[in-house]
């Protein structure tokens, strides 16, 4: 089947100084740039910590989206500052995006994914099979772009 393009798709752990850079543009456009008197810290020290894992998606080998899974002891996670680039958002990827991180948080011991969504993507996760939940999120109490979340789980 000649000309047809083959379409890859990769979540990976940042670690070039160009998955950071995508990582941290990507946040910084479509998390932080709407949200007045909120400031993006691309020295964030949780995205170093242990067993917090920063990812960049890839289309083709072109940085699109971006997430972070924070690991707990107990089996469960937590999706954070999911992002998918302007131009690329209602296209599918960010399904893909999430498939790829459920796999990814299996492989490391997750069972079941926590996320405080934004209001407007409650829709979106609804449709990827979160549910409503309060939960406790050790980083403490929300604040800044995430202060008016809504809390939700999905078993994985």
């Amino acid at each position: 089947m000649t000309g047809m393009t083959e379409i890859s798709y990769e979540l990976v752990q940042a670690s070039s100084p160009e998955d950071w850079e995508a990582l941290h543009d990507l946040r910084r456009l479509e998390l932080f740039a709407r949200k007045k008197g909120v400031v993006y810290d691309t020295n964030h020290p949780d995205d170093r910590a242990a067993k917090n894992f920063p990812l960049v998606f890839k289309l083709n080998g072109k940085s699109i989206g971006t997430a972070r899974l924070d690991v707990f002891d107990n089996g469960e996670g937590v999706i954070r500052l999911v992002a998918i680039a302007k131009e690329e958002q209602r296209k599918g990827y960010g399904r893909i995006l999430e498939q790829k991180f459920e796999a990814f948080a299996r492989s490391n011991g997750v069972s079941k994914l926590l996320v405080n969504a934004n209001p407007t993507a409650v829709g979106y996760y609804e449709k990827l099979g979160f549910v409503h939940e309060e939960w406790n999120d050790p980083a403490g109490r929300l604040s800044g772009i995430g202060k008016d979340s809504i809390p939700m789980r999905k078993i994985i």
